[in-house]
């Protein structure tokens, strides 16, 4: 099985009492060539708008995929990110003609980390910058964190993709790499246990919207007590994050106090994987805004549920 994906077709159902219910059914499926099959994230349609009218980006669904030769493929999901009905340019978009399910569109890297950029190693966590278009943090097997960034030029003309190495991790796979809600900070973590944080808020003098190079703001050695893997890194705002590592522990951090961690969760289980939930509603008279969330899975089926609400 390498980089399965698949369109889900919603349909609306009404049960014998009256009420309704939505079956999810698989539609299509794919495979993409020489993917790793666990590394993967979707670019939002939101996130794929640089105003480029001849790029399928701005057409089709698209899914990162990390591959075994340190590059990562730009795939055509085949779900097209406007209806049939949506005029571009005062054109109606033809969704026929959009590339299959499973087509590369892109490869962003060089292979076994040519001059184009990626990796030597492989790319084990890859996440899409929340409020910069097509911008991809790749964490890699080799301690590299690799970012790509794609630009426009002024007269519209063409594309580029810029790409920046983050070298300050050392030499130990970089398990987990995200961005703060705001876009603005790049989070990393090593399997020794080192956490780094780089500002990405800058731009480029001579252009308005290309990234400048990331810079460190800070690092520590040993998130998590001990040179522990660190498997995952969640955003909860522009302020906070939290992550989670081997030794059953989640800490919680302020990006403008890391020195350590404002609070620790520990454990009984070997937790594996995090996900974090943030109440964004507006809140009414007879609603209350709900503090964030997290619920952590384990390798034997357990869920726990932690709650940051402050006391």
């Amino acid at each position: 099985l390498s980089g399965d994906t698949a369109d889900a077709d919603s349909t609306t159902k009404t049960t014998q009492e009256g009420k309704e219910r939505h079956e999810i059914s698989l539609t299509s499926s794919f495979t993409v060539e020489n993917a790793i099959g666990t590394t993967a994230a979707l670019l939002p349609p939101r996130l794929a708008i640089l105003g480029d009218p001849n790029s399928l980006f701005e057409k089709v669904v698209v899914v990162a995929v990390g591959c075994l030769d340190g590059t990562v493929s730009l795939v055509s999901t085949g779900i097209p990110i406007f209806n049939p009905h949506h005029h571009q340019n005062n054109k109606p978009v033809d969704v026929s003609k959009l590339p299959a399910a499973g087509t590369i569109l892109e490869t962003w890297g060089s292979p076994y980390g040519g001059g184009g950029g990626g990796g030597r190693e492989i790319p084990i966590s890859l996440e899409w910058n929340p409020m910069v278009p097509q911008t991809l943090a790749v964490g890699s097997g080799d301690g590299l964190v690799h970012v790509f960034s794609k630009i426009i030029t002024s007269d519209m003309s063409s594309t580029t993709i810029k790409h920046y190495r983050l070298t300050h991790l050392g030499s130990t796979p970089v398990r987990a790499v995200a961005f703060t809600a705001d876009g603005n900070l790049i989070l990393a973590g090593n399997d020794q246990g080192r956490l780094c944080v780089w500002d990405c808020s800058g731009k480029e003098k001579n252009e308005k919207k290309a990234m400048a190079a990331p810079a460190l703001v800070h690092h520590v050695p040993q998130a998590h007590g001990s040179n522990t893997w660190i498997l995952q890194l969640v955003p909860i705002d522009a302020r906070y994050f939290c992550t989670l590592a081997a030794n059953k522990t989640i800490c919680v951090w302020n990006v403008g106090q890391l020195h350590q961690a404002m609070h620790t969760f520990q454990s009984n289980q070997s937790l594996f994987s995090l996900s974090g939930f943030v109440d964004t509603s507006n809140t009414t008279t007879t609603m209350t805004k709900q503090a964030p969330r997290l619920v952590a899975g384990s390798d034997n089926g357990w869920l726990e549920l932690f709650s940051l609400e402050a006391n």
